[in-house]
């Protein structure tokens, strides 16, 4: 009988690990598993524009299924900032130089 129970609780404690471990794929893990490999393969070589579609899809629809959604996230964030600033400066160079250019041919 203690057999039967002990059998019985670790099959329940079973098939409640297997459904929370589906659970954090979302409603459709498949989707979720192929824009998460897809995210993932993206942002391990840098290539963060094409890594950010697959990845908000996964924010949205999956943001338990893996902790490299937060880390790489992170660093996306991270590159856009930097390639904003960089664009920034270089559009008020380029108006320094306008300026300057637009100054000696009036004088």
């Amino acid at each position: 009988m203690k057999l039967k129970l002990r059998f019985g609780a670790v099959f329940i404690l079973f098939l409640g690990l297997i459904a929370n471990a589906q659970d954090k794929y979302g409603s459709e893990p498949d989707k979720c598993k192929t824009n998460l490999s897809i995210f993932y393969e993206y942002a391990k070589v840098k290539n963060y524009t094409s890594a950010y579609e697959p990845w908000k899809w996964c924010i949205e629809n999956c943001p338990q299924s893996s902790l490299n959604l937060y880390k790489y996230g992170l660093l996306m964030e991270e590159d856009l900032m930097a390639r904003r600033l960089l664009q920034e400066i270089m559009q008020n160079s380029i108006k320094k130089q306008v300026r300057s250019i637009n100054y000696t041919t009036c004088v």
